[in-house]
This record gives C-alpha cells, structure tokens and sequence, in this order.
C-alpha cells in the first residue's frame, strides 16, 4: 500500500507538471491573442475616416468658387459610403480571429468537471481487497490531472489547428488592414490640407481691400477693421482646435499602424512555430509583442 501511496504522489506530481508546463506553452499565445484582439485603434481611425468628409463639407466656404470642391467631395463621401461595411468587417474578422485565439488557449477554455465527476465514480473502495477511501481519492487526484492533461494537449492541437487552416488568411487581412490604416494617414492629411486651405482663403476674403464703391453697395464684407480683426480671430481660435483634432487623428492612424504591424509580426511568428508553442524564443516574442500593443494603447490615450 505504502508503495501505491508513493507512486501515486509521484504520478500526481508528474501530472501536475505537465498540466502547468502545457498551460505556460499557451499563456504567451493566449494573453497575445487576447492584447490583440482590440487591433489597437483601428476601429476608431475607421470612423474618424469616415466622417471625414463631413468634417470638410462643415468647412467649405459658402463662396461659388468652391462649388465644384464641394460636388468632388460629395461625391467621394457616397463612394465611402460604400466602403463603410466591408472596412468594418475587415476590423470584426480580425479581431474574432484573435479573440477565439485567446479563448481557446485561455485555462478555461475545456470544462472537466463532468469527465471529472464520471472519473470519479470509476472506482470505489472495496474493504475486502484492502482497496481503501484513501486509494479512491489517489485514483481520483491522479484521474484528474490526467484528464487536465490530456485536455491540455488537446487544447494545444486545437490552437495549432487553428493556425494552421487560417494563418495564412489572416496574414493576408493583417497586410490589408496595414495597407488601409496607411490611406487612412494620407486621406486624412488630404483634410488637414484642405481646410488650412479654407482658412487662408476666408482671410484673403476678409482682408480684402475694398472701395467705397462696393462699401456703399452694402457688400457684406465692407466690415470695419475691428469687427473684421474680432472675426478672424474668432475663426483662427476654431482653426486651431481643428488643428489639434487633425493632428490627433493622424497620430491615431499612424498607431493603428504601429498596432496593426505589432500583431501581424507576432502572428507571423506564432505561424512559422505553430509545432514548437513551447519555444522559448517565441514565447519571450510574444510576451514584448503584449508589451508592446500595452504601450501602443498608453500612447493613444494620451492624444
């Protein structure tokens, strides 16, 4: 009996081993997956984007000489329009992707405790045969552990599975999203432009010299020089605000990006290792990876 009680704790102690080192193999892919399943900003710089021409339309002078300004932006923002679903699909594949990713590879993605109790149940003491209480909690302790690892090899297969069939997809829609979140910047600095432009162009207008002649008139733009001094100043305190709200924009575009390449270079790496969870360096990869979309996130708020 003294010899079953020995090499049931030693069994146990192994199992418990090997439960914990196949949970650690995973820790490193779950808490990536799960720091990435937001894909950092992307969703908000979406919108931003999309409101974009809104902003502009907002900003246009009422002058003619922008009408045909006004109609080419009208028209992109039907085109965009379009757009809308299939750029927020791209952001809603992605992050289920790597969120059933975290799940699956999170510690309680296989519920035991039915096995467990059925398990339990295999044996029972029979006094007769000197198989005892304690001898049925051995068998149970030990059942246990070896159902948790079988369970967790069966947990790691299936995140390798998952890699494995869509991996390279989701490469390809990371590279996509990269590609996107880059139009983004552009299109976004095409807006900064243009409405610096508005700017300059109501101030041209407004410090304009005009004659007595068109003052008499009663033009609206013959304005003394101190309401026309107020005016401006006025509209350069809201040029400003626009500013810093454009510049916050592009910054959170540029982030996405920073986010987007973080997640894609860990995938990468978690693709090309799928056999080897366990490897050291791919495990120390993903942990800076989670440190890095931490820091990613913590620069974002800072805008």
């Amino acid at each position: 009996m003294k010899f079953l009680t020995c090499f049931t704790r030693r069994i146990s102690l192994l199992a418990c081993m090997l439960v914990v080192a196949a949970c650690a193999n995973l820790e490193a892919v779950r808490d990536f997956s799960a720091s990435s399943a937001s894909l950092t900003a992307y969703k908000d710089v979406t919108e931003r984007y999309l409101a974009s021409d809104d902003v502009v339309l907002a900003e246009l002078p009422a002058s003619p000489d922008f009408a045909p300004i006004k109609t080419a932006v009208q028209a992109h923002k039907q085109a965009v329009a379009q757009e809308q679903e299939s750029l927020f699909r791209l952001h809603n594949v992605a992050t289920g992707y790597m969120a059933a990713l975290a799940t699956l590879a999170g510690e309680g993605a296989f519920d035991i405790s039915q096995e467990f109790d059925q398990v339990t149940g295999a044996i029972v003491a029979v006094p007769g045969l000197g198989l005892n209480t304690q001898h049925v909690q051995a068998y149970a302790s030990i059942a246990q552990r070896v159902t948790s690892w079988a369970l967790a090899a069966k947990q790691a297969h299936e995140v390798k599975s998952l890699v494995k069939e869509h991996g390279p997809a989701m490469d390809t829609l990371l590279q996509a999203m990269g590609t996107v979140a880059d139009a983004y910047q552009v299109e976004l600095k095409n807006e900064q432009g243009r409405i610096a432009s508005f700017q300059q162009a109501r101030e041209i207008a407004w410090n304009a010299d005009l004659s007595a002649e068109a003052a008499l008139a009663g033009d609206d733009r013959a304005i003394t020089i101190d309401r026309r001094e107020a005016v401006i100043a006025w509209s350069r305190r809201g040029q400003a605000l626009r500013v810093k709200e454009q510049a916050s924009a592009i910054v959170a575009a540029q982030e996405a990006r920073s986010g987007i390449d973080i997640v894609r270079q860990g995938h990468a790496e978690m693709l090309r290792n799928v056999d080897h969870l366990s490897d050291k360096q791919l495990i120390a990869l993903l942990r800076k990876a989670t440190v890095d979309l931490m820091e990613v996130r913590a620069n974002l708020r800072k805008l």
